[in-house]
Formats: C-alpha cells, sequence, structure tokens
C-alpha cells in the first residue's frame, strides 16, 4: 500500500509518454552538465543517458561521474557542473553553511521492506535486540555519519545503553569477513557489500536501519545552485521530466536498469541481479524530505532544523 500511494504518477512533474515534448521538438537540443555517483541510490541519471530520456525531453547531457555528494556539491558551487545529486542531509548543510542549494526533484526513496542498509551479524550469533549489543562491537564504514546516526537510535530505541557499544570503522569490503572470523560482532552494511557478505561470509541481517527515520523518506536528490535554476528555466523543466521518467522506468525494469548500473560502477552483473535495488521517487513530496532533516536535526547531523520546503526550487515568476 505504501509503494502503490508512494508511487503514483504526477502529471505536471512527468511526460505521460516517452515521446519528445514539443517544446523540445521546436528547437536544438540543450546543453546541460550532470554530476552523478555510480552506486544505485544515485544511479537514474545513467538510465536516462544510455535510455534516451535526455535526448526525448531535448537535452544535450554531459554526465561526468564523481564519488560522493559533497564532492558534487563543490562542482556545482565551482560552476563545473550544473546539477548534481546528494542526500537531503548534505544539502541541508550546504544551505545552513551559505550554499544557495534547490532541490530540483527527488531521487531514491528508503521503503519499509526494503533493507538497503541493515545491522548485520554473524549467520550463527546470537545476538538480536538491542541490549544484546552491550559490551560488543559493531563496525561502520565511518565514524559520525549517517548510518552511525540511524545505530545509535535503533540502539536507544531498544533501551541499550550506547555508551556500553564500541564503535570501530572497518570497509564495507572487510565486513563480512570480519564477522565470520569474529573480529566484529555486529556490522553496519549497505549493497551491494552486504549481498557479497550475506553469500561469501554467513551473514544474516537482523535489523532494517532505514527504519529507524521513517517507513518512508527521500533519501537523494537533484539539485543546482539557484541562480542557475533561475537563470534556466526551460533546461531544469525538461530535466525534472526526463529523471522523473527514467526513474518511473527503473522501478519497473530492474533488469535492465541493473545492466546500465553495472557498466557504470563496474560491479559483477550478476551481483547487481542479486542486491536489493533500490526505488525512486516518481514525483516530488516534501514531507519526504522533511522527515529525514527532522531525524538528522533531532540527531545532531544538522546544527539546526531546516525546512525542507524552503530547498525546493521555484521557477520564478
Amino acid at each position: 500500500m505504501i509503494r502503490a500511494t508512494f508511487l503514483t504518477v504526477s502529471a505536471p512533474l512527468m511526460a505521460a509518454s516517452l515521446r519528445l515534448p514539443a517544446s523540445a521538438q521546436a528547437s536544438a537540443p540543450l546543453n546541460l552538465r550532470v554530476a552523478a555517483t555510480a552506486n544505485d541510490t544515485y544511479a537514474s541519471a545513467y538510465f536516462a543517458q544510455d535510455m534516451g530520456f535526455f535526448t526525448r525531453s531535448g537535452l544535450n547531457v554531459d554526465l561526468e561521474t564523481m564519488n560522493n555528494g559533497a564532492a558534487i556539491a563543490a562542482a556545482l558551487s565551482a560552476g563545473s557542473m550544473d546539477i548534481g545529486v546528494a542526500t537531503p542531509v548534505i544539502l541541508a548543510n550546504a544551505s545552513l553553511h551559505g550554499l544557495p542549494v534547490v532541490i530540483l526533484a527527488a531521487g531514491a526513496i528508503s521503503l519499509a521492506g526494503t533493507s538497503t542498509e541493515a545491522l548485520c551479524v554473524a549467520a550463527n550469533s546470537a545476538l538480536k535486540t538491542p541490549k544484546d549489543f552491550e559490551g560488543k562491537t559493531v563496525a561502520l564504514n565511518g565514524l559520525h555519519t549517517g548510518p552511525e546516526v540511524n545505530l545509535d537510535a535503533w540502539l536507544t530505541q531498544g533501551g541499550s545503553d550506547i555508551s556500553k557499544v564500541k564503535l570501530v570503522e572497518v570497509t564495507f569490503s572487510e565486513m563480512g569477513q570480519a564477522l565470520a572470523s569474529a573480529r566484529i560482532d555486529g556490522a553496519v552494511m549497505t549493497e551491494p557489500a552486504m549481498t557479497v557478505a550475506i553469500a561469501s561470509n554467513n551473514v544474516k541481517i537482523i535489523a532494517d536501519l532505514d527504519t529507524v527515520v521513517a517507513p518512508v523518506y527521500v533519501n537523494s536528490c537533484w539539485f543546482a545552485m539557484h541562480d542557475f535554476a533561475q537563470k534556466n528555466p526551460e533546461p531544469v523543466r525538461r530535466f525534472q521530466s526526463a529523471i522523473y521518467a527514467a526513474q518511473k522506468w527503473a522501478n519497473g525494469h530492474h533488469a535492465e536498469s541493473g545492466a546500465i548500473l553495472a557498466k557504470y560502477s563496474k560491479m559483477d552483473p550478476d551481483l547487481v541481479r542479486r542486491m536489493h535495488r533500490t526505488t525512486f521517487a516518481e514525483r516530488l513530496r516534501v514531507a519526504d524530505i522533511q522527515t529525514l532533516l527532522d531525524f538528522a536535526a533531532k540527531h545532531g547531523l544538522l546544527d539546526r532544523p531546516v525546512s525542507a520546503a524552503g530547498l525546493i526550487y521555484q521557477p520564478a515568476s
């Protein structure tokens, strides 16, 4: 029910078919520089490029791959890229520090029942509840990040004293073996490392950490600098149409989108087929961005509360 409700198509934001809009037919393609990251959460621009959604929307896109949302935000701030993708928390922090970012479209969404960030243990581990982790060691890919906040929230909600849980940094690729050899007791894992560890190291999931935030929330957004968006409303409108069309297509075509993801990420295509795949937004719901920002402010990832509505791009009248 949540999925069906969330994925209802908003007609004003996406074309009803794949035909080229009349405005695009009547003019030459518009150039646009777009930055993305080659993992599933940020990958919809690759789908739009390879499946022709950008072209059919009258855009000539120079698509660049970057390491993370922070690097993308820096590129947009420097003027070397026009549109990029990052988490709402990165964008809210950028805004708090004076960077005039505006959200153009929702990207990936987190839905209850789809584990894309989970607490994992060895298959033979007796650990099950938050209280069980007191006196234990849990690995994260990086300390003082969003996944650590999610873990702390899960532990606290379950009555665990988080001061009694030891946190260590371990790379995703090493977590499975570290669990199998009992060097750590738990690990916060994401895809594709989670699928690899489950298959290769007898690892199991005991908690979906996305659910501590909310049953549904947006975890990536397409954005631009305010001045660029205001000065280029037509390329922005065409990008919004193309990205939502690509995201709708990706939700219904995991095999085809997986092949594109494997190409750009250099991952094993078989691994992509087996891992938990991202669900993408097909329209923007401000409340589902606000949910994550409120959680981030409550747990110290933001210096103060941020209004999601204040970050949303509004064309000049």
